[in-house]
């Protein structure tokens, strides 16, 4: 906040407000236009403040969040009991007892009224404001200076504490053990729809939303982004998994490629190709080094040990909140890693009419060697 010259940070989308108060929106989730803010600006503590709908108050009450005022806004009326009132009940009752703006940019602009920030330099997140509302909040604050603060919030967010680093471990462990458990399904005659349901069934029951479930393998052998088939799985082909869920709030993606049988020596070729390439990238995560040399050194080592042709647009990305964090590890970005930053690499490879390869992992940027948060072995063979 110093760097960037403001005194208070405001955030608009799901995982902003997120991540500044600890308050995960329901509504956000169902209806993305739904007005909620995450505020900030006390570098001397942790505590936050927090604007959401009236009709989010048993949510507040319900929830761990770390904002210190809640301010609400609309309507939603709810009746008390004289009797068997609990402790949340109350926490809810008292809530929306208090006087609400009518909608929420007043109610935002009263809380930093309240706390004298109206005529401060404020970073407004655009990301999860509908059009018109950032100059509805400008015009309500017409003393203080409002600037875009999504890109301020995606840089502070770049570098993870080691609580966010804990539940994105967890998250990982619980996608590669999930691939595991639905490795058995990987044999002539089995199909990837049931693979998938396997591997979504597992997240479910460990209170982890599916975000996408690629398991590829058939006539959507070479597809990105394959859909799940009933297409039966034969003796010479590979199975393509590129999983991602959520868990607490933050996200996985991982990428492995297991052979179903005896397959052909171009695909193994290949495929150890891409593993040489992403081994070369992770050995050179460290602090200091850009996104760029690391994009550099994945294609370039790729290309070197069998596909002359290799191409790619990105070889990986930061997560977190979000699958894509920054920064991308891409040409064009210039981004110096830092210790903190969470990465995902990889050197996944397409060919139409040939097959599709893919080989991803999790790493933490640690002052000497990247810490690997996924386990699961790399080999075709593997399981």
């Amino acid at each position: 906040m110093e760097q960037a010259g403001v005194d208070c940070l405001v955030g608009t989308s799901l995982q902003n407000v997120l991540y500044l108060t600890g308050f995960n929106s329901f509504l956000k989730q169902v209806t993305p236009s739904t007005l909620v803010f995450g505020i900030f600006f006390d570098s001397k503590s942790s505590e936050a403040k927090l604007v959401t709908s009236y009709s989010e108050g048993d949510i507040v009450a319900a929830s761990e969040t770390k904002a210190e005022d809640v301010e609400l806004y609309g309507t939603f009326p709810l009746e008390l009991s004289k009797k068997h009132v609990g402790y949340r009940e109350k926490r809810l009752y008292e809530l929306c007892s208090r006087p609400t703006a009518a909608e929420g940019t007043v109610a935002l602009a009263s809380l930093l009224e309240k706390f004298g920030l109206d005529s401060s330099t404020i970073a407004l997140d655009e990301t999860g404001l509908p059009f018109g509302v950032f100059d509805r909040i400008k015009a309500l604050l017409p003393k203080a200076k409002i600037i875009p603060g999504s890109r301020i919030l995606s840089s502070i967010r770049m570098v993870k504490t080691e609580e966010e680093i804990q539940k994105i471990r967890e998250v990982v462990s619980l996608t590669e053990n999930a691939i595991k458990k639905s490795v058995s399904f990987v044999k002539p005659g089995e199909n990837t729809l049931e693979i998938s349901k396997q591997i979504e069934r597992i997240e479910y029951q460990a209170s982890a939303k599916p975000i996408f479930t690629v398991v590829a393998s058939g006539g959507y052998r070479a597809f990105p982004n394959a859909p799940p088939s009933t297409e039966r799985l034969s003796n010479s082909d590979v199975v393509r998994f590129d999983v991602g869920c959520n868990l607490s709030g933050y996200c996985s993606d991982l990428g492995r490629t297991l052979a179903v049988g005896s397959v052909d020596r171009k695909t193994r070729n290949y495929y150890e190709a891409t593993l040489r390439g992403l081994e070369v990238a992770i050995d050179n995560a460290v602090p200091g080094a850009k996104a760029s040399e690391l994009f550099r050194l994945a294609t370039e080592t790729v290309s070197k040990n069998g596909i002359k042709h290799y191409r790619r647009h990105h070889t990986g990305h930061g997560i977190g909140l979000e699958v894509y964090d920054p920064p991308s590890i891409s040409p064009t970005d210039s981004t110096v890693l830092e210790e903190g930053m969470v990465l995902n690499l990889e050197t996944p490879y397409y060919e139409l009419g040939f097959t599709g390869l893919i080989v991803e992992d999790c790493m933490v940027i640690r002052k000497r060697h990247p810490e690997l948060l996924s386990k699961l072995p790399r080999e075709l063979d593997a399981f």
